[in-house]
């Protein structure tokens, strides 16, 4: 499952295959934050996505892939191709 790619900057680009499916870990205190359950709930509301063909899963950002290597500067333009 291909979900496209990135470009950043003039000669980088990262390929997107799978959205990245989150487990209960994003709701477990962090220095200077409580315990919040409501963050997987809400990925679970609003953003299950197939993963990989193996069901829908909440999920919250993408693994990506280097498909072409660069410089990336402060301010490069950030773009789906």
């Amino acid at each position: 499952m291909d979900r496209g790619a990135i470009d950043v900057g003039k000669r980088v680009k990262l390929a997107v295959p799978v959205p990245d499916p989150r487990c209960v870990m994003t709701t477990v205190a962090q220095e200077g934050l409580e315990r919040d359950p409501e963050i997987l709930k809400a990925l679970a509301r609003h953003n299950r996505l197939d993963f990989a063909g193996a069901g829908l899963y909440p999920c919250a950002g993408v693994y990506a892939v280097v498909a072409s290597s660069g410089t990336i500067r402060t301010g490069d333009p950030v773009t789906p191709s």
